[in-house]
């Protein structure tokens, strides 16, 4: 049975529009599998729709690191990684899914059985959640699950 694990990123729109909330990265010895996330806005309401952006990275980039959490208090460390606070962003491969959700709203998805999105064993690879909104000065944020 695979070990569940989850991480949360955040971003603020006003200092980094377009900026990267959350990266899950994988290492070279182990695949990961996403198969929910949560995207969500904090501050005061407004009519906004934030863009965002799920694509695969090649190179991870440069940020913070978020420590995984495991769903089961039994489970070892992830092997995967997260990182958020990014002043260097990662560099962008493939995109995934492009979603406009509005602030007074969060979006969750969730991957039916086997369309899970794969993150590779490949270092420094893996999937990106970036948010993008031209008016839009609040925080928003993300809460990724993945199983390795």
């Amino acid at each position: 049975m695979a070990d569940l694990y989850l991480a949360d990123g955040i971003v603020n729109c006003a200092a980094s529009p377009g900026a990267t909330a959350l990266s899950v990265v994988a290492s070279a010895l182990t695949r990961g599998r996403i198969d929910f996330f949560n995207l969500s806005a904090t501050g005061t309401p407004a009519d906004n729709v934030i863009q965002w952006l799920v694509r695969r990275i090649s190179a991870a980039g440069t940020s913070s690191a978020v420590t995984p959490r495991p769903v089961d208090p039994a489970a070892p460390a992830a092997q995967l990684s997260a990182q958020q606070t990014y002043t260097a962003e990662p560099t962008f491969g493939v995109q995934l899914m492009d979603l406009g959700v509005h602030q007074r709203a969060y979006y969750q998805w969730q991957a039916l059985p086997g369309r899970e999105i794969l993150v590779p064993a490949t270092a420094s690879n893996g999937v990106s959640f970036t948010a993008i909104n031209g008016s839009f000065t609040g925080q928003v944020d993300v809460t990724v699950q993945w199983e390795e």
